[in-house]
């Protein structure tokens, strides 16, 4: 005689996996809603002048962009010859910590051996 074991254990998984699956639904209207994202702002375009300017390969730049809502935008990097230059995008700075950071930047370009030509624009000029 063949013992039944496998088919009453089938039988008993089936009827727990069912009995959960109509648990499941109590279960997902009972977690909390996460909530809305928010809308996230547009990144910064560096304008294509000054992108062409800096993308020279050996070119160091630093870009400081005002935004209409008031905050500031720096644009940092090494240009490889591609345009726009990759680098680092800071974004939503005071005018204070734009400058401060740009300073900063013109510190580094001064030591650093891989600028062998500086492109910079300050917030007041952008």
């Amino acid at each position: 005689m063949i013992p039944q074991f496998p088919v009453v254990a089938m039988v008993f998984a089936a009827m727990s996996l069912s009995a959960c699956t109509l648990e499941m639904p109590q279960v997902l209207q009972s977690h909390p809603q996460t909530p809305a994202q928010p809308q996230q702002k547009p990144q910064p375009v560096m304008p294509d002048a000054i992108a062409a300017s800096a993308a020279k390969a050996g070119t160091c730049y630093a870009y400081v962009q005002t935004e209409a809502d008031g905050s500031a935008t720096l644009f940092t990097g090494v240009g490889a010859g591609s345009v726009p230059p990759v680098g680092q995008v800071r974004t939503d700075l005071s005018p204070a910590r734009a400058d401060a950071a740009y300073a900063k930047e013109l510190e580094i370009m001064k030591i650093n051996p891989e600028c062998l030509s500086t492109y910079t624009v300050p917030r007041q000029h952008a």
